[in-house]
């Protein structure tokens, strides 16, 4: 009668992922046939062609074991086949599948006409009725008819009565073997590594379930890193779902005309997708024609591996549209930018290596057969891991390599690898070098043998004067994985690339040396030095001997031969005589310690790009050095330079490094035309101790560092003659300059201004601090910096020295700058300097968060401060005693500075701090502490103050401090902790502290040598203190509100247990002397002085007045004059009836009468049902 023929669906979605992607059918063909005509004929001639054919079937009387129920087995066997022949239960199954699976299915009409089975007429009815009267039920028989119908109504297979039956059994035969797309699954691997995330990843990006769009995704990477093996793994599991796959396996390879060419890849996709062999391509362009026509309504799965050009994807795959909706095209390919030209360019798939775990899996298969490796190796193990760098091409083959090897094969194989790498993998590898073009080929292997690790910019600017275009190679060399540039925009390459690299220039001449382009390997250096073998073939050479290893050599002449040398790199040769005959096409002469007394007057050094002589013995720069292409000059360490003469000829200069020149005593001026160098990037003379003048005056629009730490002898700062927006940090350490110039203005993009220990510096020019973007100025250590705000008069300019004397000590001051001031300033630190008081115009500083004060040991008052200041360190202020800002009772937090939290004065002994005789007014604290969750306090103390109600002592020997307050006594009638409030009294030592409650850190660990750093929950630094220099004691005390308390306290004290605060000091030096813990409530005691929550109890029948109704509640309250309007709360058997907010300046009598169906409301729920009243009224 009638069979179906489903394929399976796509995944339903990537959450199905795992289930659907990874079950395996068990059979290709599902056969049942019932009927006694049937079965011993057609149906065992159908079963036995099948078979012969290699198409794996389920025939229910061979298949079936013994014992197994009909319908389950042969329900489960449907869903396990990938075609099934049935009859109607099974048809309503394999309909059931088509519907939910997107099966396809045909029919095959056995002698039967398909009308006939869709009317249901002549023996089909008669059958059908037969089984109505059977079965008793209606609906399974109108299911079967359902069924017939649908069947019926499908395209398949019809045997008329005068057809040939073996022709038409191997119709059916062909028909099944070509939709039966994937019936041969592809090796993946041996050792399936790493796959499953990986597999998850391009799942994502194919998404299959989405069958209105076709789509193409590219997948790349290095050679060896896994793509092949991941596209096989893709393709085995999802190519059923399609009508039709092929998988075209090197194509880079397959495409070259002695392989067949393209034309016979076009070939392959038609055949494999429509499984006809007679489909033939005469032309490439034949074959474009042939997949566009024939597959643009197919929904297909394609895949290209190892294509390297885009002539084969455009006659492979050109466009989406060449296939039906539905189809996806997988690209693997080492060049990333290809698959941009194909426009491939969201949905691309980087292959990155291996993780460590994976790494050490995949290669223990290989080595041990089994997932870790054998005792004994494991060392060895982490050597070749190492090596292997992740790549998984390496670690199977090294590990196929040397399994069942002795420990000693695999020492002396592990050694040979670091010289020459294993074939397989330099094989592997060398493609992707062998598709590049000759200059890129060349930056990778200067890359390779000298530059890995470099800074890209630095390499650009020598391969770009090499003539090997760089800008677009190095790109190049990306897109195809075989280097990369990290995130400090250094050029890196996996070290088996590095490998393979140094390997194309050892087989340039593998038995000598001096006749390859790139020395770099010491053996063979000292080979080719030594016995004079260089040859003009030799381009680069890098000298760098292993420790212990020492090479002398006495001829100035053994690099003589060496015409074409661009890169010359020693780091630790030595040349007794120096050298002569130096080759002019030198890009990179990077000599550390150069015997060079000045410059060698016959080498021009014309193309030079980069100087680098870090400790050498030259004595003047500058002299015959005409490289107008210099751009990098480093001079570090070079402790007998004197002078930097004329550099007008190196025009293009970027770099000029002298730092740490800091035992030369001769190098005392630079010459001026310094400070023309347009492109000049990088000025550092740090630590040039003996250095007096710098060029008078700058004209570097490109600077953006300038480094003057160390110079000791500096006189004078330039003028700035220009702006210069991309200097962005200035330092200046040690020098003896004693102003800046307001033409310092002219670094419009200055954010860091840095002055420390100049001990002759008076003054900065008052206009720096409306610099737009400027953020920090440190004066630090600065003795003589006394005029702060006193340099400038009513008009705000500056003045010299000569008018400051004439100037009274009550001269004005500058006048507050207007709200809109652009101010960006945001630290500020003057620690160390002469200063005796803060001028009132910082109080325009309106972003200044940061003020650094400490040993300013002339300061005697701070009367005024920034508004938003969050931090004032002012410790070892000895002379500080007018401070109003703590001195009046304001619990630290006055309402003109609402985003302070952190004081530090610690050593300031005549400073009075002032933090009242009763706690803290809990509406104060709330209002001053809207903008920050905690402040703090350090200064000079012995005592916590007298209104903390839990503080302890510690015992002698002993700095540990254990405070517990018990739950009942602490709650204050339930109302909220609105502040939790620490205090320590600490000694002057240093030392490591923690604060815990309940045995949770809540605070930090505290370097008492280093700084003391206490913080809430919020991670935020609320506390530092120093070590102190003298034997005052000193007291911390810190105020902690808002969300943080909830942090701190709800694993304890809110759920009704004990609270213990701890607090210790690991160090013998410090001594805690006592700690203090106070909770303030949201209406604690101080607001008025009675109890400030009442309660009264009226007795139920005491109150009854002969049963009569209670017609009004008269209530009445006496409130006491109060700092702020407070909030009056009622309740009723614990149930609320009453908010209030009374604003109140004197006593006050509150009397509310309530009455009507409020009463009934009031009382229903209490006195109703004839309890007790219990009244409470509070005030918060």
């Amino acid at each position: 009668m009638s069979s179906s023929i489903a394929l399976p669906g796509v995944l339903s979605s990537p959450s199905s992922y795992s289930s659907s992607l990874t079950s395996q059918r068990n059979y290709d063909v599902f056969l049942s046939f019932y009927g006694e005509d049937t079965r011993n004929g057609f149906t065992s001639h159908l079963y036995h062609a099948l078979d012969r054919d290699g198409i794996k079937t389920y025939k229910d009387d061979v298949e079936l074991r013994r014992g197994e129920e009909i319908s389950p087995a042969l329900f489960e066997a449907i869903e396990e086949s990938k075609i099934s022949i049935v009859c109607l239960d099974e048809l309503m199954k394999i309909l059931d599948c088509k519907k939910s699976k997107q099966q396809k299915v045909l029919p095959v009409f056995y002698k039967v006409e398909p009308s006939t089975v869709r009317h249901q007429i002549n023996g089909f009815k008669d059958a059908l009725d037969k089984h109505e009267d059977r079965f008793k039920v209606d609906a399974k028989v109108q299911r079967w008819k359902t069924a017939l119908k649908q069947a019926a109504g499908i395209s398949g297979f019809h045997l008329t009565i005068d057809k040939n039956e073996s022709e038409f059994i191997q119709k059916i035969v062909q028909d099944v073997s070509s939709m039966l797309t994937n019936r041969t699954c592809l090796h993946v691997a041996n050792y399936p590594v790493g796959l499953e995330s990986r597999i998850k990843d391009i799942d994502m990006l194919l998404q299959i379930e989405m069958v209105n769009e076709t789509r193409m995704i590219g997948i790349f990477g290095i050679g060896g890193i896994g793509k092949t093996t991941i596209a096989k793994k893709m393709y085995n599991l999802i190519a059923n779902k399609f009508e039709g796959s092929c998988f075209l396996g090197d194509v880079t390879e397959k495409s070259k005309q002695d392989k067949g060419g393209l034309i016979q890849l076009q070939e392959k996709i038609l055949h494999d997708i429509l499984r006809d062999p007679n489909v033939e391509v005469g032309h490439v362009d034949q074959g474009i024609n042939l997949i566009q026509e024939k597959l643009c309504c197919k929904k297909i799965l394609l895949v290209l591996d190892n294509v390297d050009h885009l002539d084969q994807l455009e006659k492979l795959c050109g466009r989406c549209d060449w296939f039906g909706l539905g189809s996806r095209i997988i690209i693997t390919t080492r060049d990333e930018h290809l698959l941009v030209q194909h426009d491939v360019v969201n949905w691309k798939y980087p292959m990155n290596k291996l993780d460590p775990r994976e790494a050490l899996k995949l290669f223990s298969w290989h080595a041990f057969k089994c997932d870790k490796p054998d005792n004994g190796f494991v060392k060895l193990t982490k050597l070749v891991l190492q090596y292997a760098g992740g790549l998984p091409l390496a670690l199977t083959v090294v590990g196929s390599n040397l399994r069942g090897r002795d420990i000693c094969f695999w020492e002396s194989e592990l050694k040979k690898y670091k010289r020459i790498p294993n074939k397989k993998i330099y094989d592997t590898l060398k493609i992707s070098f062998d598709g590049l073009e000759d200059c890129d080929q060349n930056i990778f292997l200067d890359i390779a043998c000298f530059f890995k690790g470099a800074k890209r910019k630095y390499v650009t600017k020598i391969l770009d004067d090499c003539g090997f275009f760089p800008d677009v190679g190095i790109i190049n060399l990306i897109d195809k994985s075989l280097i990369t540039v990290n995130e400090c925009d250094e050029l890196t390459m996996h070290d088996l690339l590095e490998d393979m690299g140094k390997e194309i220039v050892r087989q340039e001449s593998p038995e000598e040396p001096g006749k390859r382009s790139r020395l770099w390997f010491y053996e063979d250096v000292r080979e080719v030095l030594e016995e004079s073998t260089g040859t003009k073939k030799i381009q680069g050479m890098l000298i760098d001997m292993p420790p212990g290893d020492r090479m002398i050599l006495s001829s100035p002449n053994v690099l003589a031969k060496m015409k074409k040398l661009r890169i010359f790199i020693n780091r630790n040769a030595s040349f007794g005589g120096g050298l002569n005959c130096l080759s002019n096409e030198l890009r990179v002469l990077d000599w550390s310690k150069c015997p060079w007394l000045s410059w060698q007057p016959k080498f021009l050094g014309k193309k030079l790009i980069a100087l680098k002589m870090q400790g050498s013995m030259i004595r003047d720069l500058g002299m015959g050095l005409v490289s107008k292409n210099l751009t990098d000059i480093d001079l570090s360490y070079c402790e007998y330079l004197t002078k930097i003469s004329d550099l007008s000829s190196c025009s293009n200069l970027e770099k000029l490094i002298l730092d740490e020149c800091k035992r030369c005593m001769s190098l005392v001026e630079v010459h001026d035309y310094v400070g023309f160098l347009d492109k000049l990037v990088k000025l550092d003379f740090s630590y040039c101790s003996s250095l007096k003048n710098l060029p008078s005056s700058f004209k570097l629009r490109s600077l953006e560092l300038l480094d003057l730490k160390g110079c000791k002898s500096l006189e004078k700062f330039p003028e700035i003659e220009c702006e210069m927006k991309h200097l962005k940090y200035v330092e200046i350490e040690s020098t003896i300059i004693q102003e800046l110039t307001s033409s310092i203005t002219y670094l419009t993009g200055l954010r860091v201004l840095r002055f420390r220990m100049c001990t002759s510096l008076v003054r900065l020019p008052i206009n720096i601090f409306q610099m737009k973007h400027l953020y920090c100025v440190d004066v630090i250590y600065c003795q003589k910096f006394v005029n702060f705000g006193k340099e400038v008069g009513h008009n705000g300019q500056s003045m010299s020295c000569t008018q400051q004397n004439e100037i009274s000590s009550s001269m004005e001051f500058l006048t507050l700058p207007p709200p809109e001031s652009n101010f960006s300033l945001r630290k500020l630190s003057l620690s160390g300097s002469g200063i005796v008081s803060l001028p009132p115009f910082i109080k325009g500083f309106v972003k200044l968060s940061e003020l650094y004060l400490g040993s300013c040991e002339q300061l005697e008052e701070i009367l005024h401060l920034p508004p938003n200041i969050k931090v004032l360190e002012a410790q070892r202020c000895v002379l500080l005693e007018c401070f109003p800002h703590v001195s009046t009772e304001s619990s630290f937090g006055t309402p003109d500075l609402k985003r302070l939290r952190r004081i530090d004065l610690s050593e300031c002994n005549k400073v009075y701090v002032n933090v009242g005789n009763d706690a803290p007014n809990p509406l104060l604290l709330q209002e001053r502490f809207q903008k920050k969750e905690s402040s703090t306090i350090i200064y000079p103390g012995s005592r916590i103050p007298k209104w903390f109600k839990y503080c302890k002592e510690t015992t002698p020997f002993s700095n540990f401090i254990e405070i517990e307050i018990d739950h009942n006594v602490s709650m204050c009638f339930g109302n909220q902790i609105v502040a939790l409030v620490f205090c320590f009294v600490v000694g002057p030592a240093g030392g490591t502290m923690i604060t815990t409650i309940n045995n949770q850190l809540i605070n930090r660990y505290f370097d008492l040598n280093i700084g003391l750093s206490m913080c809430a929950p919020n991670g935020k630094d609320e506390m530092q203190l120093q070590t102190s220099k003298d034997r005052h004691d000193r007291v911390l005390l810190q105020y902690i509100v808002g969300n943080s308390i909830n942090k701190m306290l709800s694993r304890s004290y809110r759920e009704g247990n004990n609270t213990r605060f701890t607090f210790g000091i690991s160090s013998k030096t410090v001594i805690l002397k006592s700690a203090g813990v106070h909770l303030i409530y949201g209406n604690d005691n101080f607001i008025h002085p009675i109890q400030p929550s009442k309660r009264y109890q009226i007795d139920h029948n005491a109150s009854m007045c002969f049963g009569h109704q209670i017609v009004a509640l008269v209530l009445c309250f006496v409130l006491g004059p109060l700092p702020a309007s407070p909030c009056t709360n009622i309740t009723i058997n614990d149930q609320c009836i009453e908010w209030a907010s009374p604003s109140l300046d004197a006593h006050h009598v509150y009397l509310k009468y309530i009455a009507g169906n409020s009463i009934d409301e009031m009382l229903s729920r209490s006195y109703r049902e004839g309890n007790n009243m219990r009244f409470t009224f509070g005030i918060w």
